[in-house]
């Protein structure tokens, strides 16, 4: 998702660049930035088609031609994976956790443009007020401006779209089918720091509101970062410590075996070479979001059940969430399937808290006398 912020602000800036001054080297290279957007998220296209509407907006006809010619480079670079965006909406649509939003949830993407993900309990307030005392004084401004007839405001015109346009554009195709992530809005949330950084730059506000708006931004940023460098929660989890314990104390033919692919990916990458398996989500699930094709280009294929993962192997390290033997338990379930069949089959020796996580120890049990 960064990448994917970082490859359509890139879009953007070149876009903007072709439209006030033309050349078909940089409609070119918005083409290419474009598809390769594509090609990260499907969902770029609900930045890319707001983007694409703004030489209409000018009315400016022979820059609306060039990004109809442009966009149409785009599609042809991105057609590979075109053939196969039919079967990945059909996926979509069979099995996905997303809800339809509502506007608790535009207004935590709004929280997210200022401050960040996760935020600490006690900033969440602080940085809420500084958003819609933020939102307020923009919305006066770029009132001011306009009536004024301002020649700096079409970049807070500009960039206010760009922030907003994608955001209710993914709402309105949600209400069909839901799709509604945060972090897919990241670019839109790139144009909303330029909107800020117009606000709060320049000689739009008085001395006061300008210092006053500053304060809001830079405070909203500090507890955004303290947010992300000191979350530890769910699905979070010290990935590094984890695999290096494994590491250290695992016997021969042992393996980590993981609940779900929520620790198995991360895992993965800190211990390449760490003999690991993880469990299948339940078919047809919500959570069932990780396609065969994704799992053999990722070559992390899951098993369908404890059994089959195990094998013969005499000890295993099993990693899970308590929040997920705690949602068997909402269901009904007396145990997690998995953890259940490790107890009936292996001794438990260890249980060890890893942040949110628990790491569980099995060795295989020992014949007694009389076998």
């Amino acid at each position: 998702y960064g990448l994917l912020a970082l490859e359509l602000t890139a879009a953007a800036l070149l876009f903007w660049a072709a439209v006030k001054q033309g050349g078909w080297l940089r409609w070119l290279g918005f083409s290419i930035l474009a598809a390769a957007a594509q090609y990260i998220h499907a969902l770029a296209g609900l930045f890319l088609l707001p983007l694409a509407l703004i030489p209409i907006f000018l009315r400016n006809w022979k820059a609306a031609q060039a990004t109809l010619i442009s966009g149409m480079v785009a599609l042809i670079l991105y057609a590979p994976w075109l053939i196969r965006l039919p079967s990945q909406i059909g996926r979509v649509r069979q099995a996905y956790w997303i809800s339809r939003p509502g506007l608790a949830e535009l207004l935590r993407t709004l929280v997210i443009y200022l401050g960040g993900s996760p935020l600490p309990g006690w900033g969440v307030p602080i940085v809420l007020f500084s958003l819609i005392l933020l939102t307020g004084l923009g919305g006066w401004t770029l009132y001011t401006a306009r009536r004024e007839q301002s020649g700096g405001a079409t970049i807070g015109f500009g960039s206010a779209y760009l922030a907003l346009a994608p955001l209710l554009l993914m709402v309105l195709i949600s209400l069909w089918q839901p799709v509604y992530l945060d972090r897919a809005m990241l670019p839109a949330g790139m144009a909303f720091l330029l909107f800020l950084g117009w606000l709060i730059g320049g000689d739009q506000l008085p001395a006061r509101l300008r210092w006053t708006a500053r304060v809001l931004v830079g405070g909203s940023f500090v507890i955004g970062l303290t947010g992300y460098w000191t979350y530890r929660g769910f699905p979070y989890a010290p990935y590094p410590d984890i695999v290096a314990y494994v590491q250290a104390h695992k016997t021969q033919d042992e393996i980590l075996l993981h609940s779900n692919k929520l620790t198995a990916v991360p895992s993965e990458y800190y211990g390449p070479g760490l003999a690991q398996e993880y469990l299948a989500d339940p078919p047809g699930s919500g959570s069932d979001t990780l396609a065969p094709a994704t799992q053999r280009a990722l070559g992390m294929i899951a098993s369908p059940d404890a059994r089959s993962a195990v094998g013969d192997a005499p000890g295993v390290w099993f990693l899970i969430f308590p929040r997920e033997i705690e949602e068997y338990a909402a269901l009904g379930a007396p145990e997690h399937p998995a953890l259940a069949w490790l107890m009936a089959n292996f001794s438990e020796d260890t249980v060890l808290s890893f942040g949110d996580s628990q790491l569980h120890h099995f060795q295989a049990r020992q014949p007694s006398a009389g076998e």
